[in-house]
């Protein structure tokens, strides 16, 4: 048993860790190390206490199958505790593939009840043309202790509680019921929709009631029908009415903003969360620890006319300004402070209102050239009020903290001539001033599943070609709605119809009643950006580069030298994430008035953490010196995978570094004491301290104690990801490799969609990861993986990208050998790209494929058609 220990603790050269995406923590985001939220779902005000639910994945930054709901509760809809998964896959059950979206209620007895569409996935002969990827019923769940203000935990019940609808109704989809309306004293019924699409036709909402919430629904009909040229409506008589609809208005002006649910709160609001995506074009898949938030509350209002849905946040976030780091102008006093004028950063005092020189950013808040700084306008809530004066537009510029990888800025830009807000992408004030005077195009959206990672790969890339050849930047936004919106007829299809709507729409907005003055209120929340103006709302995201610079191992001179010339470059520019204010035009604008003020964390639990955390965190040294190399500290809050008690052993201080809790778990597992639990919580710790070989050394000890007890069952599919995703993120692809060499002793049964993440990883990384992604791939077979079509693809999809054309012909040759011999289609233009270069082995292959076409086998994909499908809908391949 000692000498086993002795070779597991044997150690390797420390690694990296890949930085992360800088996260949001005043939005409801994932808490956890890895995970990903999409649709909010069945907001419910059960006994006092908020409940909010969401689509989750836990360890993963992709959308999969397999969705379950994430679950938070909060007094004030302000500070949020987060609560057990509510709802989970039941192997076998008609959920197997997912909990779909859905509402939670409280039902005629006081029970809180989830609604909610579980799904199985297709087999390919399943698929039809417009068909949807899955079955779909329409399940029930139900707390199990009505009494338990957390409702921690819920039961399924049995079946489906409303009938599959007619196969004859030729449906596309059905799915995420929403409760209309209750029981009341004037009709005994409830009232429910399921979201529906027609196939090739349109999408509807299909329209049940019943006395009984459980069972009996009956299907009255259609709540209205959306075809394209009429996506809004209103209610009337028990039936939206299309045709006497106004509008559309859309709802949010950014791009990323989606699935909307509502709750009406104990003061009579309608509170409106909805799914904050990432940006595609900006931040690929799977690039990041985590992925996608809700945004804020907000509060839903009509205008004084009743002809336009306005909003705002929330009125109780100002809970979370911190008077730390706040300043204001003029009309903006911070909270708990005389409206008096304040110091304008690091400026001497300047009296209200401020004149705004054209073309000349004046900066906010001082320099945010440290690094202590840097933090003050990555988490903040700003107000702005601007009167035009001689000015066309206004910009409020987001910097991007320089030094750090994938830095960008962007700018929030008015303009009063077109009455216009949008988000640039660009910082560049030649670029900022021609841009934002034009109309902004609007986005077309897309819902999941999402395209391929080949497809969006390619959108992405046509989307940067089309911006650089326009030489106009990525942007979203809209005109400001000041009056009521033109109506338009539901079936106003023709284009003499559509051209006379868009007349009336100009000339309206034409003789708009612009106002003099503007007033901004900016949400920024790491890469989360919300914007609200004149009732309304822009929501995107701008990647102002990822916390933590530097992300290599340096010598310790190259690493001092690096780091000064960053601070002097910083210094010098004095821009380095700093939020500056500039206008265009023939004249000033004037600042009315302006504040900016620091956000807390909504997290309860994560604000006590990050207490406790960051004073650890103090006492560490800055550095590892490890054989002359200087390796930076990750300088990001650990959040463990999963809830861990404060009384479990390994969760205390003396702890608190990986090597103390690894030489812990050795010298337990020594004595024969099985620690799984301190492994799964150090795989955590020893990733965010670039140190793979000490969970790999742990995990063998762990191990040997298990197998020594008879217990030879294998790690669980999570636990593996773990693993796999840990060794990713310190770039430690031979600790990997290890673990891929022995996987029976280690106990670890390796699949593809583990090992997702190293492919992407090392695929991605051009020469610098081909070497590693080889050794991978050409390990898959010794570790109980069968060579398929693709692991051929993303090895020559590799090889092609980095220009090692000469190892295409041994890849197809190694595959060939072992029976791989049909290709996805996608694979051909990289083949193309291969020939072009000279190899043969390549145009033996494409040769063949055009054979295979000409005798009308339908192409080289050799019926990987569906596969394809299912690799969009998972994200398996890169």
């Amino acid at each position: 048993m000692a000498a086993l220990l002795a070779s597991f603790a044997a150690p390797l050269a420390r690694v990296k860790v890949e930085p992360r995406v800088a996260r949001p923590i005043f939005h409801l985001a994932p808490t956890a190390p890895r995970g990903w939220i999409n649709d909010p779902n069945g907001p419910l005000l059960h006994n006092g206490t908020y409940h909010l639910f969401w689509q989750n994945v836990p360890n993963s930054s992709e959308w999969s199958w397999g969705l379950g709901w994430g679950h938070a509760t909060s007094k004030d809809l302000v500070q949020w505790q987060p609560q057990p998964v509510a709802l989970e896959p039941s192997p076998g059950g008609l959920d197997r593939h997912g909990c779909f979206s859905g509402c939670a209620t409280v039902d005629e007895n006081g029970v809180p009840s989830i609604l909610y569409t579980g799904v199985i996935r297709k087999t390919p002969e399943e698929m039809e043309p417009g068909g949807s990827h899955q079955h779909e019923a329409q399940l029930l769940a139900v707390a199990a202790d009505p009494a338990d203000p957390e409702l921690k935990e819920w039961v399924k019940l049995p079946g489906q509680f409303l009938p599959q609808p007619p196969a004859d109704m030729a449906l596309s989809g059905w799915r995420d019921p929403f409760i209309l309306e209750r029981p009341s004293a004037s009709s005994p019924w409830w009232y429910l929709m399921v979201g529906a699409g027609v196939k090739e036709t349109c999408g509807t909402a299909l329209v049940y009631r019943s006395g009984d919430l459980r069972q009996g629904w009956q299907y009255v009909g259609p709540l209205c029908e959306s075809p394209p040229a009429a996506m809004h409506t209103i209610y009337a008589g028990g039936r939206f009415e299309l045709a006497a609809a106004a509008g559309p208005q859309r709802l949010d002006l950014g791009d990323i903003l989606y699935a909307p649910n509502v709750l009406t709160d104990d003061q009579g609001r309608t509170v409106l969360w909805a799914w904050m995506q990432e940006k595609q074009q900006l931040r690929p898949a799977g690039a990041y620890d985590s992925a996608c938030c809700l945004c804020v509350p907000r509060v839903l209002y009509l205008s004084p006319d009743g002809s336009r849905l306005l909003q705002q946040p929330l009125p109780e976030l100002s809970a979370l300004r911190q008077q730390r780091g706040a300043w204001h102008v003029g009309k903006h006093a911070a909270d708990g402070e005389a409206a008096c004028t304040k110091s304008l950063g690091d400026a001497d005092a300047f009296e209200a209102p401020l004149a705004l020189l054209p073309g000349v950013p004046m900066q906010l808040g001082g320099s945010s050239s440290s690094s202590s700084s840097s933090s003050s306008s990555s988490h903040v809530d700003v107000e702005l009020t601007l009167a035009r004066g001689e000015a066309e537009s206004v910009v409020l510029l987001l910097q991007p903290f320089e030094g750090l990888t994938g830095a960008a800025g962007a700018g929030i830009a008015y303009c009063w001539a077109t009455d216009t807000l949008q988000v640039i992408h660009s910082t560049d004030l030649a670029t900022l001033e021609a841009v934002a005077a034009m109309p902004v195009p609007t986005p077309a959206f897309k819902h999941l599943p999402g395209p391929s990672p080949e497809e969006a790969a390619a959108e992405a890339a046509a989307a940067a070609a089309a911006a650089a050849a326009s030489g106009v930047p990525l942007r979203c936004g809209g005109a400001l709605l000041r009056g009521a919106p033109a109506d338009e007829a539901c079936n106003g299809n023709s284009a003499s119809s559509k051209m006379q709507q868009q007349e009336q729409q100009q000339e309206q907005q034409q003789q708009a009643d612009v106002p003099a003055e503007v007033t901004l209120r900016v949400l920024i929340d790491g890469s989360c950006v919300e914007v609200f103006a004149g009732g309304q709302a822009l929501g995107t995201r701008v990647y102002r580069g990822d916390e933590h610079p530097l992300d290599h191992i340096q010598p310790a001179a190259e690493l001092a030298a690096s780091m000064a010339a960053l601070t002097a470059d910083a210094a010098a520019s004095g821009t380095c994430g700093a939020l500056q204010l500039v206008c265009f035009g023939e004249g000033p604008a004037q600042l009315l008035g302006a504040s900016q003020r620091q956000a807390a964390a909504a997290w309860e639990e994560e604000q006590q953490q990050q207490q406790q955390w960051q004073q650890q965190q103090q006492q560490m040294d800055a550095v590892d010196e490890v054989g002359g190399y200087v390796v930076p500290r990750q300088r990001f809050v650990l959040r463990p995978a999963k809830r861990y008690s404060e009384g479990d052993w390994y969760t205390q201080r003396q702890y608190a570094k990986p090597t103390a809790l690894h030489a812990a778990i050795l010298s337990r597992c020594g004595q024969g004491t099985l620690e799984s639990a301190a492994l799964q919580y150090l795989l955590s710790s020893a990733a965010t301290a670039r140190d793979a070989q000490l969970g790999l050394s742990a995990l063998g000890a762990v191990r040997s104690v298990a197998v020594a007890r008879g217990d030879m069952a294998p790690w669980g599919d999570p636990f593996v990801k773990t693993f796999v995703m840990m060794a990713v993120r310190c770039d430690a692809h031979e600790v990997l490799l290890s673990a891929m060499q022995r996987p029976n002793e280690l106990g670890l049964v390796f699949k593809w969609k583990s090992l997702l993440a190293a492919v992407k990883r090392w695929g991605d990384q051009g020469r610098a990861g081909v070497d590693k992604l080889e050794a991978i791939v050409f390990a898959m077979e010794g570790a109980g993986l069968r060579p398929n079509e693709k692991m051929v693809y993303v090895l020559v999809r590799a090889y092609v990208n980095a220009g090692e054309f000469a190892r295409v012909d041994a890849a197809l040759a190694w595959f060939r050998e072992r029976g791989v011999v049909r290709y996805k289609p996608a694979m051909l233009p990289l083949l193309a790209k291969a020939a072009a270069a000279g190899s043969a082995g390549a145009a033996a292959v494409l040769a063949a494929a055009a054979a295979v076409q000409q005798g009308g086998d339908g192409g080289s994909g050799g019926g990987e058609g569906s596969e394809s499908d299912e690799e969009g809908q998972e994200g398996e391949t890169q």
